[in-house]
């Protein structure tokens, strides 16, 4: 498979076959059927978005040679793991669901590609956990800020009472 476009089959009977773009009748995002709509019905892509979005979701070469690697022993569990984690190292999540997003309808490779899609989601959360704030810190935060806004309102009246004063 090249490097743009979403994997989905000419014919989905066959598990080694994997265009390099979406058939025109079918959606690059989510795959689903086109028929003659200008936009797909599922997930609203125009077609006239059709390659920006295949270019915008293209995989790095190192990760586009992993997900080769993926769809050559789609059945291996292990190859779908090693490409979700080193998609997670290289914050690229988004372009793994991509990849799966449209193959979780096909009857063949639909069960895996469905739980791929969930081990994505729980590897996001973990990511976004990581990376959250610890709510002793956002509790100190929010004192800190109101000590500021306390000193600068009192700051201002003493200002305002000066001002009436020398007048």
């Amino acid at each position: 498979m090249g490097n743009g476009g979403n994997p989905v089959d000419n014919d989905p009977g066959t598990d080694d076959q994997v265009a390099d773009s979406v058939p025109a009748d079918r959606c690059p995002r989510c795959g689903a059927d086109l028929a003659a709509a200008e936009a797909c019905a599922r997930c609203g892509l125009a077609r006239e978005f059709h390659a920006r979005f295949a270019e915008s979701t293209a995989l790095p070469p190192e990760l586009a040679r992993e997900w080769d690697h993926v769809l050559a022993g789609w059945d291996e569990a292990a190859r779908h793991a090693v490409f979700l984690e080193r998609c997670a190292q290289a914050e690229a999540l988004d372009l793994a669901a991509a990849r799966y997003r449209p193959l979780a309808a096909d009857p063949q490779r639909g069960e895996r590609a469905r739980a791929a899609l969930d081990r994505i989601v729980a590897l996001a959360e973990r990511e976004l956990q990581r990376c959250a704030m610890p709510r002793d810190t956002v509790q100190r935060n929010k004192r800190i800020m109101f000590v500021v806004a306390l000193a600068i309102t009192i700051g201002f009246l003493a200002l305002v009472a000066w001002a009436v004063l020398v007048r």
